[in-house]
């Protein structure tokens, strides 16, 4: 077993360890003795809630109930073989970076797969052409409820592409015309 230099969560823990459990001011003041305070220990809330947490997260507190926690056995491997301890909190950690990774990939992957669906569903328009370029007239403005007033693109099928604010369909909306050769863009608004 490796020796090491004694850290101040090991001198917190070895305040805490025999108690059955502590609440968030005993801790505090375990806190305040382990950094070698000399003067009066006076409640104040100091910014140990997130050592706290990580302690939570990598097993070593465990919280009982709001504001009472307890050392586990992993936090008294952790007095006794730091060393062994940290080695399985860096195994578990590595594991939970991995299946998060994993997961990550895949909705990746899932999303990927659904943009190509929704592509794939629209390659039937490959090869068809515009036919005639003009704005909804107001009846058809009527039918879909919209007061902005966007291009229509009617092709050679005797169907049309009409650009919406949003995919609900919650008004009409802009077009953007790209030219990849210039690198130019132009809007074509709605009215």
């Amino acid at each position: 077993m490796t020796k090491y230099k004694i850290t101040i969560q090991q001198r917190i823990f070895e305040q805490l360890v025999d108690k059955k459990s502590f609440t968030r001011a005993e801790l505090d003041k375990a806190i305040w003795v382990a950094q070698g305070n000399k003067f009066e220990f006076n409640r104040r809330r100091g910014y140990y809630g997130t050592n706290l947490q990580a302690w939570i997260n990598n097993k070593l507190v465990k919280r009982i109930k709001r504001g009472v926690f307890k050392i586990t056995s992993r936090g008294k491997l952790y007095l006794t073989d730091r060393g062994k301890c940290n080695k399985i909190v860096r195994t578990e950690r590595d594991k939970r970076r991995q299946a998060n990774f994993e997961n990550r990939k895949t909705y990746q992957e899932l999303y990927e797969q659904s943009i190509d669906r929704h592509v794939d569903s629209f390659k039937h328009l490959v090869g068809k052409t515009i036919q005639s370029v003009r704005r909804l007239n107001p009846s058809e403005l009527k039918t879909l409820g919209w007061a902005k007033n966007p291009l229509v693109l009617e092709l050679d099928n005797d169907t049309c592409l009409i650009p919406q604010l949003d995919d609900e369909g919650n008004d009409g909306g802009a077009v953007l015309h790209y030219n990849f050769k210039s690198k130019t863009a132009n809007t074509i608004y709605t009215t």
